[in-house]
């Protein structure tokens, strides 16, 4: 059993429209998800393959950090992986660093980001 926390803004679009996206990522993974609308908590029960539990993990990780759930389910090949990294690490306390850093991984009208994805 797996537990993450998304932002409670992003439980609808990992829901989905009558529930697709969920639906889509419990059948391809063969795993169930449980989720608290109210906190944004996430429960997936991979007790069939663990491996699939963690490629749902990364999909729910991904949606609730602000991907489409069409660039999420790219996670389902294996040779797409998700790492998400704290640039807080890099820019130290300066908040003008972090805000530099933010401004060069994003990219001029979202170019950079969207390389990166």
């Amino acid at each position: 059993m797996r537990h993450l926390n998304i932002p409670k803004d992003r439980v609808g679009i990992l829901i989905g429209p009558e529930g697709t996206i969920k639906r889509r990522i419990e059948d391809q993974c063969s795993c169930k998800i449980r989720i608290e609308s109210e906190t944004g908590g996430v429960s997936i029960d991979d007790s069939k393959d663990p491996y699939m539990g963690m490629k749902a993990s990364d999909i729910v990780k991904a949606i609730g950090r602000g991907f489409s759930p069409e660039n999420a389910f790219r996670l389902f090949s294996d040779d797409v992986y998700f790492f998400l990294f704290d640039i807080r690490d890099f820019a130290g306390k300066n908040r003008n660093r972090l805000k530099e850093l933010r401004g060069r991984l994003i990219g001029t009208d979202g170019r950079m980001r969207y390389n990166i994805e």
